[in-house]
């Protein structure tokens, strides 16, 4: 078959309690519940394929439940040295190793869970999937850029800023945006509150990775 004419597989992974409105369509080729999420996605009427955690965070009954559902249940062990998440899109990825994914459930609540959920995806593990990697939720998209060179960025559901994490980004630049950066005038890690004044806007870099965040004001 031409490799044109696939359809691209999308996976969504749902890592926790998400928005309602996180994602503008159920249309995925499969749903990964991690520990809650799990709960969540059946709770939401989502077709759960796999669920992954301790499930330290459910009831019993609620684990009776999800296995009521007809998915897969990969039960994890409370002590170990990856989290449910990182589990969850490691299987994930092996079992779909060209999809892209689509993380609801992963920002907010504590913040030691989202930072860690928001790098998980430049780790070595996971570097090379980045980019095919966003996590949203109803006021935030993240996305990964870990190809260096000249990017052109779109806009994600109407969100008015953009920021930006260089992850040891070199010579970083922006342009047509409403607040151009020249890689001689790079003074910063983090640059927030950017916004777009036309369709696309691009950004540069020549080594390195560097984490692009959607965001809108909270309604």
């Amino acid at each position: 078959m031409n490799a044109e004419c696939e359809k691209t597989v999308n996976v969504l992974i749902v890592a926790g309690l998400a928005d309602v409105d996180a994602v503008a369509t159920t249309d995925f080729d499969a749903v990964i519940g991690v520990d809650a999420g799990a709960l969540w996605a059946l709770e939401h009427g989502l077709p759960l394929d796999l669920a992954v955690g301790d499930f330290d965070s459910i009831t019993l009954e609620d684990l009776r439940r999800i296995e009521r559902s007809g998915a897969t249940i990969h039960k994890l062990k409370p002590e170990k040295d990856e989290t449910d998440f990182e589990v969850a899109l490691r299987l994930a990825i092996e079992a779909f190793p060209e999809a892209k994914f689509t993380v609801i459930g992963a920002l907010g609540g504590r913040l030691d869970h989202e930072l860690t959920n928001v790098f998980l995806p430049l780790t070595p593990k996971f570097a090379e999937f980045a980019e095919r990697i966003r996590l949203v939720n109803a006021q935030n998209c993240v996305q990964y850029l870990t190809r260096a060179g000249r990017r052109i960025l779109t806009g994600q559901n109407g969100m008015k800023y953009v920021g930006f994490y260089k992850r040891d980004a070199l010579d970083f630049s922006i342009s047509e945006a409403k607040y151009p950066l020249s890689a001689e005038a790079n003074f910063a890690d983090i640059y927030a509150s950017n916004e777009f004044v036309k369709e696309t806007m691009t950004v540069a870099f020549s080594s390195g990775s560097v984490i692009v965040i959607y965001s809108n004001d909270k309604k």
